[in-house]
């Protein structure tokens, strides 16, 4: 598909990802207890962390301009020098508070209503990494993967209205990594390799937990390279340059978590620097510093929401214990136990659509192995059954990768159909019954 039907095509299934969402709004009109002072609340309790610290950043940076001058050194001075800063609460660190913030000045809107309508747009934004994912396989396979990816049930339920938190973002940025590597390696452009180091810098810092993901993405990468050492093929230089990238950007964010924007610009130099890893043994560089990494990662990874279970010592069988106690996250019902019909509802709308999704994506790696890539959002997906189902939503990207191609081979096949009505009317109704 040309680039002048993809981008209007992309923004039009963008926007009617938006417009659904706004049936929640409609549906709470129902019941005014979910409203204060005429705003509608936020329906996540993490999302009242993230919109302290925007509303700190704001009062703030208000504070400042009504104390400042508009003296150029005087104001250049006060940025640098600001007596007695007020404490600010931790949350004032986070990206998503100060993009908030940034919005908050930037548009004719009150800090509230940023806060109830922003998931709704940052969630919709899934459709274009996923779109640019299956622009090859025509308008409507295409346009099936954007609408999909963005209502699935899964991620529906945690980008609706006013769910302001982090996971608006997660699988948007997870996905544009993945699709800024296969472009790199498409093109070998020095540009898209700087967006791609600068973008995974970003995404760290976003969310901290995209490291397992990246990871992911390098150990995918290594199967890949030892491909093309085999072959002698003339990528081999490109994976080992995005690998050892990919490397030096999480070992950026562990050592030094709070500069994340210093960390974007150096991403960016290093994705123009692509000639200078020529000179260096990246060979020895990504062995040395895989190392490294898992030494710095490895504890933490074990102590995490992901695998802390496996080796959390359980205390409930102590005949001396009087008390047991839940932890925190034992008292959230979004790391309830869920059941494969659960899952399969959450990711694809039920147990048809996974099994036809599964076997679409099996079908398009074994015709284009690049989309093993995307291989560590099943895995993290697959936690929803040992963590809860928060973790459902993660294995979205590749059902819909596969019902999208699974559509476009039908599509194919149809080719020989002589009727052409009747042929978009089938193509037509098999994306209608998946939706």
């Amino acid at each position: 598909m040309r680039l002048r039907f993809f981008i209007p095509l992309s923004f039009f299934v963008f926007l009617v990802g938006v417009g659904i969402r706004f049936y929640y709004l409609f549906a709470l009109n129902a019941y005014p207890q979910y409203f204060y002072n005429g705003a509608p609340l936020l329906n996540t309790h993490d999302g009242y962390f993230y919109a302290q610290g925007a509303k700190e950043l704001l009062n703030l940076y208000q504070e400042y301009i009504h104390n400042s001058t508009w003296n150029l050194w005087q104001h250049t001075k006060d940025i640098f020098e600001i007596p007695n800063p007020p404490a600010l609460s931790k949350s004032a660190n986070e990206i998503l508070s100060k993009l908030t913030a940034l919005l908050a000045l930037c548009l004719p809107l009150s800090l509230e209503q940023i806060f109830f309508f922003l998931p709704a747009v940052f969630g919709s934004l899934i459709v274009f990494p996923i779109m640019a994912l299956t622009r090859h396989f025509g308008a409507i396979p295409c346009a099936l993967s954007g609408l999909l990816s963005a209502i699935s049930v899964g991620y529906y339920n945690r980008t609706l209205l006013g769910y302001y938190d982090t996971d608006m973002l997660v699988i948007v940025l997870g996905v544009g990594v993945g699709v800024m590597i296969l472009r790199t390696l498409a093109t070998q452009r020095t540009l898209d390799c700087a967006i791609l180091f600068a973008l995974s810098v970003f995404a760290l810092g976003y969310y901290s937990n995209l490291r397992y993901i990246l990871l992911g993405y390098i150990f995918i990468l290594l199967l890949f390279l030892m491909e093309s050492l085999y072959k002698k093929s003339d990528e081999r230089f490109l994976i080992q340059a995005i690998i050892a990238g990919l490397i030096l950007t999480l070992l950026l964010e562990i050592l030094a978590p709070n500069l994340t924007f210093l960390w974007v610009l150096l991403g960016i130099a290093l994705g123009f620097s692509l000639n200078f890893y020529r000179k260096v043994n990246l060979k020895l560089f990504i062995l040395c510093a895989l190392g490294f990494l898992f030494w710095r990662i490895l504890p933490s990874m074990l102590k995490s929401d992901y695998l802390g279970g496996f080796f959390s010592k359980n205390t409930s069988g102590n005949p001396n214990a009087n008390l047991h106690y839940l932890d925190v996250l034992s008292t959230i019902a979004e790391v309830s136990s869920i059941n494969f019909s659960e899952f399969a509802y959450r990711v694809s709308g039920g147990i048809l659509w996974l099994i036809l999704g599964a076997l679409g994506y099996i079908w398009l790696v074994l015709r284009y192995k690049k989309y093993l890539l995307f291989l560590p959002f099943l895995a993290l997906g697959c936690f929803a059954f040992l963590q809860g189902l928060r973790f459902s939503f993660y294995a979205i990207p590749l059902f819909v990768l596969g019902l999208s191609f699974l559509l476009f081979q039908t599509q194919e096949i149809l080719k020989f159909f002589k009727f052409r009505i009747l042929k978009s009317l089938l193509l037509l109704s098999l994306s209608y019954f998946a939706i």
